[in-house]
């Protein structure tokens, strides 16, 4: 570990509101796991069997909808996280604490580079923990009344690495727009139109199918596509249903590459203006 990455992860542990928000959002991950898991089971008891069909939802069973409660709240948990990143790199513009840390090290991009990491670290620890807990937490409540999908329900492996790159992909995604902004206020509204507001606002007009395509392709709904545990495809394919998990994360690594890709560019200028 460089001295880089050092300071940076002395500097995560001691600004409370960081770690603080990030541990919130594994709490919230889990504690919307749990609001999901009760909801279902009142809805369990209401149409009496697994293999029910939900009203208005097509051919998706309860067994398929109690697969999807452990996820639930992955979306709203991955936006905090990208909070925490931005953060991590527009505070140093914001507060003017980026005067000393840029000139600590040999160059910005370093230093970006280390808030890279530092996050990536702390925030999959995090999304780890909190998707096995939730996955435990729902499938308890379920089976407890027999209508969950068992302990053997689904597949751990694939869904927890499905979490996992979603992860990593919107804390880059977040870590990239924050270095091209390079303002607080800014950064995290840019997120919260990416993963909420856009696919939420798209959605209402899903009769036109324009709008339709465009919101499969915004970072919320590839979230969402990426941690859908039904037919799970790793393989590029779209249908009237939407993206496959493998689409999905394809995706999502075009939106963190080209926000990346920003943020080096604006940090390498600084760097290269220096020599």
């Amino acid at each position: 570990m460089n001295e880089s990455m050092k300071a940076e992860f002395r500097k995560f542990l001691t600004v409370r509101s960081w770690w603080a928000t990030a541990i919130f959002s594994a709490l919230l991950a889990v504690g919307s796991a749990a609001a999901a898991s009760f909801v279902t089971l009142g809805l369990a008891e209401e149409l009496g069997s697994p293999e029910a069909l939900l009203p208005g939802d097509g051919a998706v069973s309860l067994y398929d909808l109690s697969l999807q409660v452990p996820s639930s709240g992955i979306v709203l948990a991955l936006f905090v996280l990208g909070v925490v990143a931005t953060l991590q790199v527009a505070s140093e513009f914001t507060t003017g604490t980026g005067l000393f840390t840029f000139s600590y090290a040999a160059g910005r991009l370093n230093i970006l580079w280390a808030k890279l990491s530092v996050m990536l670290v702390v925030g999959l620890l995090l999304i780890i923990t909190s998707y096995l807990a939730s996955r435990w937490i729902a499938f308890a409540v379920l089976n407890s009344r027999g209508f969950g999908p068992g302990t053997g329900g689904g597949d751990l492996w694939r869904e927890l690495t499905a979490v996992v790159l979603s992860a990593a992909l919107i804390i880059s995604l977040a870590v990239g727009m924050a270095a091209i902004v390079r303002s607080v206020t800014v950064s995290i509204l840019v997120m919260a139109v990416l993963m909420f507001i856009a696919p939420g606002v798209l959605s209402a007009f899903s009769s036109n199918d324009v709008a339709k395509t465009i919101s499969r392709f915004v970072p919320g709904s590839l979230v969402d596509a990426a941690v859908d545990p039904l037919d799970f495809d790793w393989a590029w394919s779209m249908s009237d249903a939407g993206l496959s998990n493998g689409a999905a994360l394809l995706c999502l690594l075009a939106w963190s590459c080209l926000a990346l890709s920003g943020g080096v560019l604006c940090f390498w200028r600084v760097d290269f203006r220096r020599v």
